[in-house]
């Protein structure tokens, strides 16, 4: 079985689900520590960069932003 190159395992990706759960309840915090994990678990998938670079610029953190916004476009 051949898998996709950006594509993370089915934990990987459980732990990204529950990060933007987290993430529509308002706890910021946990899912920034969740998708922080998410990277640690799957450094080429996209999305958890596209996610926090969202949340840096919804808290007007635009270097932190910026800087995981460049990281997802890189790897798209």
């Amino acid at each position: 079985m051949v898998k996709r190159l950006h594509q993370p395992d089915p934990h990987t990706e459980q732990i990204f689900l529950e990060a933007e759960a987290y993430q529509r309840k308002g706890d910021v915090y946990t899912a920034v520590k969740l998708y922080k994990k998410t990277i640690r678990l799957a450094p080429s998938w996209a999305r958890p960069y596209v996610q926090l670079g969202t949340l840096y610029k919804d808290r007007a953190d635009w270097k932190t932003c910026l800087h995981y916004t460049n990281k997802a476009l890189l790897l798209d």
